[in-house]
């Protein structure tokens, strides 16, 4: 599937700690290009990656940005945001 793809490229990007370059892809791919749609992973990986650059206030707005996609948060989403809200 092609959103699996996407994700793990999104997972080798932020697994190196290059948040920006995940969100360079993430933008051209989803927003961009509209190839496909992001799912929850999608945006997970964003928001965990920035959570651990400790770059929190990206970390809380890709968080925010779920809902504008038309997801809906999962366990795992709330537990990151808590952890860049700290």
């Amino acid at each position: 599937k092609k959103i699996e793809l996407c994700n793990t490229i999104l997972s080798g990007f932020c697994s190196r700690g290059e948040c920006e370059e995940a969100s360079k892809f993430f933008n051209q791919i989803f927003l961009e290009k509209k190839i496909i749609s992001p799912d929850i992973q999608s945006l997970n990986y964003l928001v965990n990656a920035f959570l651990k650059g400790q770059k929190y206030t990206s970390s809380i707005e890709w968080f925010e940005k779920i809902d504008s996609f038309g997801l809906k948060p999962n366990f795992y989403s709330y537990n990151v945001a808590i952890d860049a809200a700290h």
